[in-house]
């Protein structure tokens, strides 16, 4: 969790209503050895900053995104961002996607 913007979101309140609606969440891929031992780095993004918010490493599945979302909790975040993956539909209210 990117902790210099929640200290930001503490020392300024009134910041967490005027920037941080909208995020990006997104994951990306890599191997170790080979192609069968994939490793998945889930982020979350502010869409108007662009600053990292949050992220975790594990497999592409739906209980790794919700760790994540759990990391996210002080943002309090209304709409995301993504590219429909299961896990995202899974854990994200539609309306807010």
């Amino acid at each position: 969790m990117n902790e210099k913007a929640i200290a930001n979101l503490k020392a300024k309140p009134e910041l967490k209503l005027a920037i941080l609606k909208e995020a990006e969440a997104d994951e990306m891929w890599s191997y170790l050895q080979n192609k069968k031992k994939q490793r998945w780095l889930w982020y979350v993004i502010d869409h108007n900053t662009k600053e990292i918010l949050a992220y975790t490493l594990g497999t592409r599945k739906y209980f790794v995104f919700k760790k994540l979302k759990n990391l996210l909790k002080p943002f309090e975040i209304d709409i995301f961002y993504t590219d429909n993956w299961g896990a995202y539909s899974q854990n994200l209210d539609p309306q807010n996607t």
